[in-house]
């Protein structure tokens, strides 16, 4: 038997049009915002019912015990959506913590849609150059209007909010999977979550910092690319939280990724030397993992040093720079572009020196990491 090819989208009965529940009027809280949400819910309820109906006519007997199964599951998730709609208009911290979370998921989305600007060096000049100018990811952008979710995407964030934004509901005795193919949404599907703890722990106390959120994988090739994406919409967020200090707090919205010694450096001095390395070596000793600037898309890492560039290194190390000298000697992840808002320094840790010293709003890390709890004091 053959599994039938799913899609994201859906198209309103009604209508023939297909659901799309745009960001953008939520992040801005523009017009009436909750009507496309109320519509999907209703849907969703409605579709739902024609299974439960089709199913007793149609079903053998023999399949009627599993198909009611699954269809109070869905009623279930249902009635979770239906608080988490309840929630949004009746608790005014949930309903900021959820423009929030929408307006730094489209900007993720714009950020990382950009296509990498790669950087050359002007001989004549003698200056590095961009083969284009920043586009700063913005709500007035022509493109921040064409941003929408896919309905399960928002059903899962919507489903969600009762469970995160209270810590005494039965709901966080429940592990939801998120199924769906490849390429689908998934991962946009939970940071939106991770966004929206982190704002509302910072909204009940801008002073309430440190790790909110654990991502860990299997495998560190995929955590790495994950990393890449994650470092976008902690970009999104830092930058909503520069414009709301009163509200957001003055300690910024971090990421760290913690794989080890083979992917990342496990100490500061590690890190020095990994830099030392790069400039000598080039791409394969770069352990530092970003290629390119999560805001702005700037190219990141080792480059060919041009004639007369670097003196007597092989190779240019964009955004990476050593600071401070001796046993305190560290590098700084930053964003090569002086125009970019994340030049003086990227919300990001690579170095599980840094990690322990600082912990990270989000850390995202491979299993084999966490089984160091047990037997190292500063993992803790």
């Amino acid at each position: 038997s053959q599994t039938p090819p799913v899609t994201p989208q859906l198209v309103d009965p009604d209508t023939g049009e297909e659901i799309r529940i745009a960001m953008k009027p939520i992040a801005l809280g523009e017009g009436d915002w909750l009507a496309p949400i109320e519509r999907l819910l209703d849907l969703y309820l409605k579709w739902i019912e024609g299974l439960d109906s089709d199913s007793k006519i149609n079903l053998s007997p023999s399949y009627q015990k599993a198909a009611q199964r699954h269809i109070k599951s869905c009623f279930e998730c249902a009635e979770r959506i239906k608080a988490g709609v309840k929630l949004l208009k009746d608790d005014p911290t949930v309903r900021e913590a959820f423009r929030l979370t929408n307006h730094s998921m489209l900007l993720q989305q714009l950020a990382g849609s950009q296509k990498t600007r790669s950087i050359n060096y002007d001989r004549r000049e003698r200056r590095v150059e961009w083969d284009r100018d920043p586009t700063h990811p913005g709500l007035e952008l022509e493109e921040s209007e064409k941003r929408s979710w896919r309905p399960f995407q928002i059903a899962f964030l919507l489903m969600s909010l009762p469970g995160l934004s209270d810590e005494k509901c039965g709901d966080r005795e429940i592990a939801d999977l998120i199924w769906f193919p490849t390429g689908g949404g998934k991962t946009e599907a939970y940071l939106a979550a991770a966004a929206f703890v982190s704002f509302q722990q910072r909204l009940n106390d801008p002073n309430d910092c440190g790790t909110s959120v654990i991502m860990r994988y299997t495998l560190r090739l995929l955590t790495s690319q994950q990393f890449q994406r994650a470092a976008g919409l902690i970009c999104a967020m830092e930058t909503l939280r520069m414009d709301r200090l009163d509200r957001l707090g003055k300690n910024p919205f971090t990421i760290g990724i913690w794989v080890g010694g083979t992917t990342t450096p496990n100490s500061k001095a590690q890190s020095v030397e990994a830099l030392r390395r790069a400039l000598k070596d080039g791409p394969e000793a770069y352990s530092h993992v970003l290629l390119r600037c999560p805001w702005c898309a700037s190219e990141m890492g080792p480059r060919k040093a041009d004639r007369g560039e670097s003196g007597s290194n092989r190779y240019v190390c964009e955004g990476l720079r050593r600071v401070g000298s001796g046993d305190s000697a560290d590098v700084l992840i930053h964003c090569p572009d002086p125009a970019c808002s994340f030049h003086d320094k990227l919300p990001v840790l690579v170095v599980d020196e840094a990690i322990y010293d600082t912990p990270p709003s989000v850390v995202i890390g491979t299993v084999d990491k966490f089984a160091m709890l047990a037997w190292r004091e500063d993992t803790r």
